[in-house]
């Protein structure tokens, strides 16, 4: 297999195979063998056009996020409209606040401000470890309205926001969502 055989190969699997080649030329040329390294990372060169940058090898791409369609997002809402409130609700508020799947799961009721349509993100669950107040839509206020209406049917407490409904946590029914399963649907 080469790096130019078309089979498929990721440009970052190229990248990552390209590594060990690059550091053993190096090796090579501080020890004097070749001159200069043929397999070289990008350096940066004084004078040169575009920011002074010497190209690698093997140019790195970085993937744009998938952005789905307008018939997508129908047929995404289609989906939707035929799940549980709960999932419908976990649906609105990941898409009107930009939670990760575990600042979503880990919402407690005690982080929501219905009246100001305002979620907090605790330190604790962020990725990058910043509280953070986030809005949501008109119309997932609506869908959290009815979800706390229905959540009183399965657990008074405060606590996790959204609680499992399976039957095989029946014992313990008002235990919170984990993410795992969550993220399958």
């Amino acid at each position: 297999m080469s790096i130019d055989s078309g089979c498929g190969l990721a440009n970052a699997t190229i990248q990552q195979r390209l590594v060990p080649v690059r550091l053993f030329f190096d090796l090579l040329v501080e020890e004097g063998v070749p001159d200069p390294n043929p397999v070289g990372s990008g350096r940066y060169t004084p004078g040169r056009k575009w920011g002074g940058q010497q190209r690698g090898l093997v140019p790195q791409l970085v993937k744009l996020p998938w952005i789905p369609t307008e018939q997508q997002w129908l047929d995404i809402l289609d989906l939707a409209a035929a799940e549980p409130l709960r999932n419908r609700l976990m649906l609105a508020m990941a898409y009107d606040a930009a939670l990760r799947r575990e600042e979503l799961c880990s919402l407690r009721t005690d982080d929501l401000d219905p009246a100001r349509r305002m979620s907090r993100v605790r330190v604790e669950t962020t990725k990058k470890r910043l509280k953070r107040i986030v809005l949501y839509s008109a119309p997932t206020g609506v869908l959290l309205q009815e979800y706390l209406t229905h959540r009183t049917t399965i657990s008074r407490a405060r606590g996790p926001l959204f609680l499992s409904e399976s039957p095989a946590t029946m014992l313990s029914r008002a235990a919170p969502v984990i993410i795992r399963p969550w993220w399958e649907w």
